[in-house]
Protein backbone atom coordinates (compact mmCIF):
# COMPACT_ATOMS: atom_id res chain seq x y z
CA UNK A 1 0.00 0.00 0.00
CA UNK A 2 1.35 3.60 -0.99
CA UNK A 3 0.46 6.35 1.44
CA UNK A 4 -0.24 9.32 -0.20
CA UNK A 5 -1.34 13.00 1.75
CA UNK A 6 -3.68 15.30 0.39
CA UNK A 7 -4.20 18.88 1.26
CA UNK A 8 -7.23 20.33 0.37
CA UNK A 9 -6.46 24.57 -0.24
CA UNK A 10 -9.67 25.69 -2.27
CA UNK A 11 -10.76 26.46 -5.06
CA UNK A 12 -13.60 25.35 -7.57
CA UNK A 13 -12.40 21.34 -7.14
CA UNK A 14 -14.36 21.84 -4.07
CA UNK A 15 -17.37 23.89 -4.20
CA UNK A 16 -20.89 24.04 -4.80
CA UNK A 17 -23.19 26.57 -5.37
CA UNK A 18 -24.18 28.71 -2.64
CA UNK A 19 -27.87 28.55 -2.73
CA UNK A 20 -30.67 26.38 -4.11
CA UNK A 21 -30.56 28.04 -7.75
CA UNK A 22 -28.58 26.49 -10.23
CA UNK A 23 -26.65 29.89 -11.19
CA UNK A 24 -25.67 30.64 -7.60
CA UNK A 25 -22.24 31.68 -6.54
CA UNK A 26 -19.98 28.99 -5.41
CA UNK A 27 -18.31 28.73 -2.37
CA UNK A 28 -16.02 25.90 -0.66
CA UNK A 29 -18.33 23.18 0.68
CA UNK A 30 -17.41 21.65 3.85
CA UNK A 31 -14.54 19.29 4.04
CA UNK A 32 -16.85 16.31 5.56
CA UNK A 33 -18.76 16.50 2.80
CA UNK A 34 -15.56 16.96 0.66
CA UNK A 35 -14.16 13.89 2.20
CA UNK A 36 -17.57 11.59 1.31
CA UNK A 37 -16.83 12.89 -2.50
CA UNK A 38 -12.89 11.97 -2.16
CA UNK A 39 -13.11 8.67 -0.79
CA UNK A 40 -15.19 7.21 -3.35
CA UNK A 41 -12.43 8.14 -5.28
CA UNK A 42 -9.51 6.45 -3.06
CA UNK A 43 -11.95 3.52 -3.11
CA UNK A 44 -11.81 3.17 -6.88
CA UNK A 45 -8.27 3.73 -6.81
CA UNK A 46 -7.40 1.31 -4.05
CA UNK A 47 -3.66 -0.15 -3.64
CA UNK A 48 -3.27 3.09 -1.18
CA UNK A 49 -4.34 4.80 1.84
CA UNK A 50 -5.37 8.41 1.45
CA UNK A 51 -4.85 11.17 4.31
CA UNK A 52 -6.84 14.34 3.48
CA UNK A 53 -6.03 17.83 5.21
CA UNK A 54 -6.86 21.33 4.21
CA UNK A 55 -5.79 24.95 5.05
CA UNK A 56 -8.34 26.66 7.40
CA UNK A 57 -9.52 28.04 6.06
CA UNK A 58 -9.75 27.13 2.47
CA UNK A 59 -9.02 30.01 -0.21
CA UNK A 60 -10.09 30.68 -3.29
CA UNK A 61 -6.64 30.82 -5.12
CA UNK A 62 -7.11 34.19 -5.97
CA UNK A 63 -6.85 35.37 -2.56
CA UNK A 64 -3.34 33.33 -1.92
CA UNK A 65 -0.30 35.00 -0.85
CA UNK A 66 3.17 34.19 -0.80
CA UNK A 67 2.55 33.53 3.13
CA UNK A 68 0.54 30.46 2.25
CA UNK A 69 3.24 29.19 -0.04
CA UNK A 70 5.42 28.55 2.99
CA UNK A 71 2.44 27.43 5.01
CA UNK A 72 1.29 24.77 2.19
CA UNK A 73 5.57 23.89 2.10
CA UNK A 74 5.70 23.05 6.01
CA UNK A 75 2.93 20.95 5.80
CA UNK A 76 4.60 18.87 3.20
CA UNK A 77 7.44 19.24 5.13
CA UNK A 78 5.76 17.91 8.05
CA UNK A 79 4.35 15.25 6.39
CA UNK A 80 7.39 13.97 4.51
CA UNK A 81 8.98 11.36 5.51
CA UNK A 82 5.26 9.82 6.21
CA UNK A 83 4.00 9.30 2.61
CA UNK A 84 5.35 8.38 -0.44
CA UNK A 85 3.96 11.07 -2.56
CA UNK A 86 1.59 14.28 -2.04
CA UNK A 87 -1.71 15.92 -3.89
CA UNK A 88 -2.27 19.33 -3.53
CA UNK A 89 -5.70 20.46 -4.89
CA UNK A 90 -5.86 24.12 -5.67
CA UNK A 91 -7.63 26.99 -7.32
CA UNK A 92 -6.75 27.24 -10.85
CA UNK A 93 -5.88 31.50 -11.12
CA UNK A 94 -2.59 31.03 -9.30
CA UNK A 95 -1.53 27.36 -9.58
CA UNK A 96 1.43 28.42 -11.64
CA UNK A 97 2.43 30.70 -9.15
CA UNK A 98 2.05 28.17 -6.42
CA UNK A 99 3.78 25.07 -8.17
CA UNK A 100 6.54 27.84 -9.12
CA UNK A 101 7.29 28.89 -5.39
CA UNK A 102 6.95 25.38 -3.91
CA UNK A 103 9.68 24.10 -6.83
CA UNK A 104 11.66 26.55 -5.64
CA UNK A 105 11.42 26.12 -1.49
CA UNK A 106 11.96 22.14 -1.82
CA UNK A 107 15.42 21.58 -1.39
CA UNK A 108 16.17 17.66 -2.81
CA UNK A 109 12.95 16.78 -3.60
CA UNK A 110 12.69 12.64 -3.78
CA UNK A 111 9.07 12.50 -3.80
CA UNK A 112 6.36 13.49 -5.90
CA UNK A 113 4.05 16.80 -5.15
CA UNK A 114 1.66 16.79 -7.55
CA UNK A 115 -0.55 19.77 -7.41
CA UNK A 116 -4.15 19.91 -9.43
CA UNK A 117 -7.41 21.20 -9.69
CA UNK A 118 -10.59 21.67 -11.88
CA UNK A 119 -12.59 24.05 -13.86
CA UNK A 120 -15.99 22.60 -12.68
CA UNK A 121 -16.91 21.65 -9.25
CA UNK A 122 -16.51 17.55 -8.51
CA UNK A 123 -19.97 17.39 -7.54
CA UNK A 124 -20.96 19.16 -10.90
CA UNK A 125 -21.82 16.73 -14.07
CA UNK A 126 -19.55 16.40 -16.43
CA UNK A 127 -16.65 18.05 -13.86
CA UNK A 128 -12.88 17.75 -15.16
CA UNK A 129 -12.33 17.16 -10.95
CA UNK A 130 -12.72 14.09 -10.90
CA UNK A 131 -9.64 12.79 -13.80
CA UNK A 132 -7.61 15.16 -12.71
CA UNK A 133 -7.83 13.82 -9.26
CA UNK A 134 -7.54 10.37 -10.05
CA UNK A 135 -4.46 11.16 -12.14
CA UNK A 136 -2.47 12.66 -9.51
CA UNK A 137 -3.11 10.13 -7.03
CA UNK A 138 -1.85 7.72 -9.30
CA UNK A 139 1.12 9.81 -9.33
CA UNK A 140 1.80 10.52 -6.10
CA UNK A 141 1.12 6.72 -5.25
CA UNK A 142 3.43 5.90 -8.07
CA UNK A 143 4.86 2.36 -6.79
CA UNK A 144 1.59 0.87 -6.21
CA UNK A 145 0.75 1.78 -9.81
CA UNK A 146 4.34 0.56 -11.36
CA UNK A 147 5.02 4.17 -12.53
CA UNK A 148 7.94 5.72 -12.29
CA UNK A 149 8.96 7.94 -9.07
CA UNK A 150 8.55 12.14 -10.21
CA UNK A 151 10.71 13.64 -8.15
CA UNK A 152 9.89 17.27 -8.44
CA UNK A 153 6.86 19.42 -8.07
CA UNK A 154 4.93 18.92 -10.96
CA UNK A 155 0.96 20.17 -12.23
CA UNK A 156 -1.33 17.18 -13.68
CA UNK A 157 -4.75 18.85 -15.12
CA UNK A 158 -6.54 17.88 -18.57
CA UNK A 159 -4.61 15.16 -19.62
CA UNK A 160 -1.27 16.73 -19.36
CA UNK A 161 1.95 15.84 -16.79
CA UNK A 162 3.96 19.48 -16.24
CA UNK A 163 6.76 20.56 -14.31
CA UNK A 164 5.61 22.81 -12.37
CA UNK A 165 8.04 25.77 -12.67
CA UNK A 166 7.08 25.68 -16.20
CA UNK A 167 3.88 25.80 -16.11
CA UNK A 168 0.97 28.42 -17.33
CA UNK A 169 -2.17 28.83 -16.74
CA UNK A 170 -3.98 28.72 -20.36
CA UNK A 171 -8.07 28.96 -19.84
CA UNK A 172 -10.55 30.05 -17.69
CA UNK A 173 -12.97 27.49 -18.63
CA UNK A 174 -11.65 24.95 -21.06
CA UNK A 175 -10.37 21.54 -19.50
CA UNK A 176 -7.02 21.98 -21.41
CA UNK A 177 -6.59 24.51 -18.66
CA UNK A 178 -2.68 24.35 -18.87
CA UNK A 179 0.27 24.21 -20.77
CA UNK A 180 3.96 24.25 -20.45
CA UNK A 181 5.29 26.76 -23.52
CA UNK A 182 8.69 26.28 -22.96
CA UNK A 183 9.34 22.97 -21.85
CA UNK A 184 8.11 19.36 -23.18
CA UNK A 185 5.31 17.35 -20.92
CA UNK A 186 6.55 15.11 -18.46
CA UNK A 187 3.73 12.90 -19.23
CA UNK A 188 0.40 12.35 -20.83
CA UNK A 189 -2.89 10.86 -19.76
CA UNK A 190 -5.03 8.86 -22.74
CA UNK A 191 -6.69 5.80 -20.46
CA UNK A 192 -3.43 5.16 -18.77
CA UNK A 193 -0.59 7.35 -17.76
CA UNK A 194 1.96 7.59 -19.76
CA UNK A 195 5.56 9.50 -18.29
CA UNK A 196 8.47 9.87 -20.24
CA UNK A 197 11.68 9.61 -17.76
CA UNK A 198 14.35 11.50 -20.11
CA UNK A 199 12.21 14.70 -19.29
CA UNK A 200 12.45 14.25 -15.22
CA UNK A 201 14.44 15.67 -13.06
CA UNK A 202 17.02 13.58 -11.58
CA UNK A 203 16.37 12.23 -8.03
CA UNK A 204 18.71 13.40 -5.09
CA UNK A 205 21.31 11.41 -3.65
CA UNK A 206 20.55 9.43 -0.35
CA UNK A 207 23.00 11.61 1.45
CA UNK A 208 21.03 14.96 0.61
CA UNK A 209 18.53 15.36 2.63
CA UNK A 210 15.59 16.62 1.80
CA UNK A 211 14.16 20.45 3.61
CA UNK A 212 11.80 23.03 2.77
CA UNK A 213 12.67 27.15 3.07
CA UNK A 214 10.63 28.54 5.22
CA UNK A 215 11.67 32.04 4.41
CA UNK A 216 10.22 34.53 0.83
CA UNK A 217 10.69 38.02 0.37
CA UNK A 218 7.24 38.90 -1.22
CA UNK A 219 8.88 42.28 -1.62
CA UNK A 220 9.23 41.69 -5.40
CA UNK A 221 7.05 43.84 -8.41
CA UNK A 222 6.27 42.03 -11.39
CA UNK A 223 6.59 45.02 -14.43
CA UNK A 224 5.48 44.98 -17.54
CA UNK A 225 6.42 47.24 -20.34
CA UNK A 226 3.91 48.61 -22.98
CA UNK A 227 3.72 51.41 -25.64
CA UNK A 228 2.26 53.61 -22.29
CA UNK A 229 4.36 52.98 -20.17
CA UNK A 230 5.78 56.27 -19.01
CA UNK A 231 9.44 56.78 -17.76
CA UNK A 232 8.36 58.41 -15.03
CA UNK A 233 5.82 55.92 -13.98
CA UNK A 234 8.55 53.29 -13.92
CA UNK A 235 10.96 55.63 -12.38
CA UNK A 236 8.58 56.04 -9.50
CA UNK A 237 8.05 51.98 -9.66
CA UNK A 238 11.33 51.34 -8.74
CA UNK A 239 12.49 53.57 -6.49
CA UNK A 240 10.02 52.66 -4.20
CA UNK A 241 11.40 51.17 -0.69
CA UNK A 242 8.77 48.44 -0.67
CA UNK A 243 10.28 47.56 -3.84
CA UNK A 244 13.20 44.90 -3.16
CA UNK A 245 13.53 43.24 -6.71
CA UNK A 246 12.24 43.43 -10.01
CA UNK A 247 10.41 41.13 -12.92
CA UNK A 248 10.35 43.15 -15.82
CA UNK A 249 8.28 41.82 -18.45
CA UNK A 250 9.79 42.51 -21.73
CA UNK A 251 8.64 42.27 -25.50
CA UNK A 252 9.28 39.44 -27.54
CA UNK A 253 12.97 38.42 -27.29
CA UNK A 254 13.98 40.64 -24.59
CA UNK A 255 13.27 43.93 -26.21
CA UNK A 256 12.59 47.86 -24.49
CA UNK A 257 12.08 50.90 -25.74
CA UNK A 258 14.83 53.14 -27.47
CA UNK A 259 14.59 56.17 -25.71
CA UNK A 260 16.66 57.91 -23.82
CA UNK A 261 14.31 58.52 -20.96
CA UNK A 262 13.15 55.13 -20.45
CA UNK A 263 17.03 54.09 -20.33
CA UNK A 264 17.58 56.88 -17.26
CA UNK A 265 15.00 55.96 -16.00
CA UNK A 266 15.72 52.24 -15.70
CA UNK A 267 19.63 52.94 -14.74
CA UNK A 268 18.57 55.08 -12.18
CA UNK A 269 16.07 52.96 -10.35
CA UNK A 270 18.29 49.92 -10.45
CA UNK A 271 21.62 51.91 -9.44
CA UNK A 272 21.23 50.74 -5.93
CA UNK A 273 21.56 47.39 -6.86
CA UNK A 274 18.21 45.97 -6.86
CA UNK A 275 17.88 43.03 -8.57
CA UNK A 276 15.95 42.93 -11.77
CA UNK A 277 14.89 39.81 -14.14
CA UNK A 278 13.67 40.23 -17.57
CA UNK A 279 10.98 37.57 -19.16
CA UNK A 280 8.73 38.12 -21.67
CA UNK A 281 5.51 38.69 -22.51
CA UNK A 282 4.88 35.65 -25.16
CA UNK A 283 4.27 32.38 -23.73
CA UNK A 284 7.06 30.50 -26.40
CA UNK A 285 9.95 32.94 -26.05
CA UNK A 286 13.83 33.07 -25.08
CA UNK A 287 14.98 36.74 -23.73
CA UNK A 288 18.83 37.29 -25.31
CA UNK A 289 19.81 40.75 -25.03
CA UNK A 290 21.72 40.05 -28.04
CA UNK A 291 19.60 39.97 -30.56
CA UNK A 292 18.34 43.80 -30.97
CA UNK A 293 19.66 46.93 -30.24
CA UNK A 294 16.49 48.36 -28.32
CA UNK A 295 17.59 46.04 -25.71
CA UNK A 296 21.13 47.68 -24.74
CA UNK A 297 19.40 49.83 -22.49
CA UNK A 298 18.33 46.84 -20.12
CA UNK A 299 21.81 45.43 -20.23
CA UNK A 300 22.98 48.84 -19.39
CA UNK A 301 20.97 49.05 -16.67
CA UNK A 302 21.91 45.19 -15.05
CA UNK A 303 18.68 43.76 -15.71
CA UNK A 304 18.92 39.80 -16.03
CA UNK A 305 18.21 38.04 -18.83
CA UNK A 306 15.43 35.27 -17.72
CA UNK A 307 15.73 33.18 -20.97
CA UNK A 308 12.57 30.91 -21.33
CA UNK A 309 11.54 31.48 -17.91
CA UNK A 310 7.47 31.78 -17.13
CA UNK A 311 6.88 35.29 -15.64
CA UNK A 312 5.45 32.86 -12.65
CA UNK A 313 8.64 31.35 -12.32
CA UNK A 314 10.48 34.76 -12.33
CA UNK A 315 9.03 35.85 -9.63
CA UNK A 316 8.85 32.38 -7.28
CA UNK A 317 12.18 31.99 -7.82
CA UNK A 318 13.58 35.93 -6.80
CA UNK A 319 11.64 35.84 -3.53
CA UNK A 320 12.64 32.91 -2.72
CA UNK A 321 16.27 33.69 -3.34
CA UNK A 322 16.37 37.22 -2.11
CA UNK A 323 16.49 36.18 1.50
CA UNK A 324 19.83 34.60 0.99
CA UNK A 325 21.75 35.89 -1.48
CA UNK A 326 22.40 39.56 -2.83
CA UNK A 327 24.66 41.18 -5.83
CA UNK A 328 26.82 38.58 -8.05
CA UNK A 329 26.08 35.19 -6.45
CA UNK A 330 22.28 36.26 -6.49
CA UNK A 331 22.55 37.34 -10.54
CA UNK A 332 24.71 33.67 -10.52
CA UNK A 333 21.94 31.92 -8.97
CA UNK A 334 19.13 33.95 -11.16
CA UNK A 335 20.92 32.86 -13.73
CA UNK A 336 21.43 29.14 -13.19
CA UNK A 337 18.59 26.48 -13.65
CA UNK A 338 17.93 25.37 -10.12
CA UNK A 339 14.93 23.61 -11.02
CA UNK A 340 15.11 23.08 -14.33
CA UNK A 341 13.01 25.98 -15.08
CA UNK A 342 15.48 27.49 -17.66
CA UNK A 343 17.65 26.63 -20.75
Amino acid sequence: MANVYVLYTGGTFGMRPDGPAANSPLRPMELERLRKALDRQHQEAGAMSVTLDSLDPVLDSASMRPGDWLTIAGRIARHYAQYDGFVIIHGTDSLAYTASALSFLFENLAKPVVLTGAQRPMMQNGSDAPENYRTALRLAAHSAFQLPCVPEVIVAFGGKIMRGCRTRKLSASAFDGFHSPNFPLLGEVAGKIRLYPDRLLPAPTHDAPFRAENRINPNVLDIAITPALRPEQLSHMLVMDSVEGIVLRTYGAGTAPDHEAFAEALSTGLAGGKPAIAVSQCDHAMVDFDLYAVSKSLRAAGVIPGRDLTPEAALAKLMVLLPHHSGDALRERLSTSLRGEQF
